[in-house]
C-alpha cells in the first residue's frame, strides 16, 4: 500500500471519527433533552437514584424499575382486597405472582364473563378490570424508558467508535507522514 493511500485512509478515518463523535453527542444530547423536558423525577420509593431528574440512561432505568414495582404492588393490593369476590368465580390471588398486562388478561376475561352472567356487578368488577389498563400504561411507559436507554447506549457506542476511528486515522496519517519523510531522506542521501 502506498504512502498516499495510507495517508488518505487515515484522513478519512480521522474525519469519520470526528463526525461520529459529533453525531453520537448530538443523539445523547437530544435524548437527554427530550427526557428532561418531561420533568420526571425518580420517586423517593425507587430502588436507586431516588429524587434525581430523569434525563440520562441510569435515571431512566430507575424510573422504569419503580413503575414496574408500583404497578405490581397496586395490582396485588387490589386483587387481595377483592380476593373473596375473585374466589367466588374461581380465581385465587397469589401475592407472589407477577401481575402484568399478559397475566391480568385471563383474570379480566373471567371477571367480564361473571359480569355478563350476573354473578358479580359491573361496580364490583370495575377495580379489577381497571388493573389491566393500568398494567398496559405501565408497560408502555417502561418500554418508552427502555427505548431511551437504548438510544443513550447507541449514542455512547457511536461516540466510542468515533474516538477509536479518529485515533486510528490520526495514527495512520502520522505513520504515512513519517514513512514519506524517511523515503525523502533516503532519496536525498542517495542523490
Amino acid at each position: 500500500m502506498s504512502n498516499k493511500t495510507v495517508r488518505v485512509s487515515g484522513l478519512i478515518g480521522l474525519i469519520a471519527g470526528i463526525l461520529m463523535v459529533v453525531v453520537g453527542g448530538t443523539v445523547w444530547g437530544f435524548a437527554a433533552n427530550q427526557l428532561g423536558a418531561q420533568q420526571i423525577t425518580v420517586p423517593a420509593s425507587a430502588n436507586f437514584l431516588a429524587g434525581s431528574s430523569v434525563n440520562n440512561p441510569f435515571s431512566a432505568l430507575a424510573q422504569a424499575d419503580i413503575i414496574g414495582v408500583h404497578q405490581q404492588t397496586g395490582a396485588v393490593a387490589t386483587l387481595e382486597e377483592n380476593a373473596d369476590l375473585l374466589a367466588s368465580i374461581g380465581i385465587t390471588v397469589d401475592p407472589d405472582a407477577t401481575y402484568n398486562f399478559a397475566t391480568l388478561g385471563p383474570i379480566n376475561t373471567a371477571v367480564n364473563g361473571a359480569v355478563a352472567e350476573g354473578t358479580i356487578t359491573a361496580e364490583e368488577a370495575a377495580p379489577i378490570l381497571a388493573l389491566r389498563d393500568t398494567a398496559n400504561q405501565a408497560s408502555g411507559l417502561q418500554a418508552a424508558l427502555f427505548t431511551s436507554v437504548i438510544a443513550f447506549g447507541v449514542a455512547a457506542l457511536i461516540i466510542g467508535l468515533g474516538i477509536l476511528s479518529a485515533i486510528n486515522g490520526f495514527a495512520m496519517t502520522r505513520v504515512a507522514g513519517r514513512a514519506g519523510a524517511k523515503v525523502a531522506e533516503k532519496e536525498l542521501v542517495n542523490a
